[in-house]
């Protein structure tokens, strides 16, 4: 077993001076939870905001997702009033509000869906999150003063910026331009010349492939 850092040594005498007789949550050996960024609150904040659902809070809808996303990024939905139902909302029009939400969460880019059938939502993919929040940021629906926490929040917990995290995964146009081909592999002459808002930089640039 790993020896405990200074800080976690010094949560665990606090645990013990103050909270010995509680049942603490840890994580530790357990199932039936999810993984998400420890920015999160401020996404949740971000999306009840007035300026990105004007009143129509989506983020219990958003959470609850989350919570059924078991690591491959995509959702199979069961029952849309069991969505509804787990995301808070009850009555004749739950699943309508619902759905009201979930377009929200779409059209602010937070997540992709797929209808299947008569089922308007069958097949949910969670864009990441920092993909997200930094195209809104592009496009100036996020204020100053939220987003200034949001940079300090990634600084002090480590989780990587949006040009951080995107230069580690490639341009999102070479992933999708290659994956649908049949190369194997990157052209060995290019330039990253070409409209993609997922570079990590978001600046226009032009694409120059052999040919």
């Amino acid at each position: 077993m790993a020896e405990k850092s200074g800080v976690a040594k010094r949560r665990e005498e606090i645990r013990q001076q103050h909270f010995a007789a509680d049942d603490l949550w840890t994580g530790v050996g357990e199932k039936g939870w999810f993984v998400v960024p420890r920015s999160l609150p401020l996404v949740l904040a971000l999306l009840s905001s007035k300026a990105i659902s004007n009143n129509h809070d989506p983020s219990s809808v958003y959470l609850e997702l989350l919570s059924r996303q078991r690591g491959e990024g995509v959702i199979e939905l069961s029952q849309e009033d069991d969505h509804a139902f787990a995301a808070g909302y009850v009555g004749t029009r739950a699943v309508r509000t619902w759905q009201e939400r979930m377009r929200i969460l779409e059209e602010n880019g937070f997540i992709r869906t797929a209808q299947v059938g008569n089922q308007r939502y069958k097949y949910v993919a969670i864009i990441h999150p920092t993909t997200a929040v930094e195209r809104l940021h592009q496009q100036g629906k996020i204020e100053s003063n939220w987003w200034n926490a949001y940079l300090a929040n990634k600084r002090e917990t480590k989780e990587p910026t949006h040009s951080t995290w995107a230069s580690t995964q490639g341009c999102l146009y070479f992933r999708i331009f290659f994956a649908q081909s049949t190369t194997t592999s990157l052209p060995k002459r290019q330039s990253r010349n070409h409209d993609c808002e997922f570079c990590p930089d978001f600046r226009r640039a032009s694409i120059s492939l052999l040919r």
